[in-house]
């Protein structure tokens, strides 16, 4: 099959057009009623899911988008961007609330923890941060990496960060120690 050719049965339920760049990264609302997507034309584009509506147009990155995540109330939307800035938007009228801007390269994953009330944020200066959602102070620099950030995910009880770089170091949030280190991946790029 070639890349252009679909598999057999296939049909989109909806086409979503970005105009303002290729899409870097997409996110869902809490609810699924809607999807933010993040573009290298450095916007945001939040969608109606039902209708394929462009419902708003996000301003002020000075880079490319290559992360968004929603809060789990769906309250919030965080942006990581190649601007290293990452934003904070509230989501009934998608006004920035702050911007937080102590990391040196692209911001490569902002996630929320599952609370709601951290937010991690990884990237290319090889670090992790931790910020407070409600202050927008950082809690906790995390730097023991020999590589870009590239990846950040909370477990589901948000007691521990799983950080993606040349491998997958396992922190427990609560002492602060990595507990894993998971390796085998390798790169065909070095």
């Amino acid at each position: 099959m070639s890349k252009n050719e679909r598999p057999s049965g296939y049909s989109p339920a909806l086409v979503l057009r970005e105009n303002a760049g290729e899409v870097i990264s997409v996110t869902f609302s809490p609810d699924g009623t809607l999807i933010a997507s993040g573009a290298y034309g450095n916007t945001i584009s939040i969608w109606d899911v039902q209708t394929g509506e462009r419902r708003h147009t996000l301003n002020g990155h000075k880079g490319g988008v290559v992360s968004v995540s929603y809060s789990p109330d769906g309250s919030l939307l965080a942006s990581g961007s190649i601007d290293t800035t990452v934003r904070i938007w509230e989501t009934r009228q998608y006004k920035v609330l702050r911007v937080l801007e102590e990391h040196t390269e692209i911001v490569n994953q902002v996630v929320f923890s599952p609370d709601g009330i951290t937010l991690a944020t990884g990237s290319g200066d090889w670090t992790v941060r931790l910020w407070s959602v409600r202050t927008g102070k950082v809690l906790c620099v995390l730097e023991d990496f020999s590589d870009t950030v590239s990846s950040v995910a909370f477990s589901p009880d948000g007691t521990m960060l799983a950080i993606g770089s040349q491998a997958v170091r396992i922190w427990d949030i609560r002492t602060g120690k990595v507990i894993r280190v998971l390796k085998g991946h390798s790169s065909p790029y070095r």
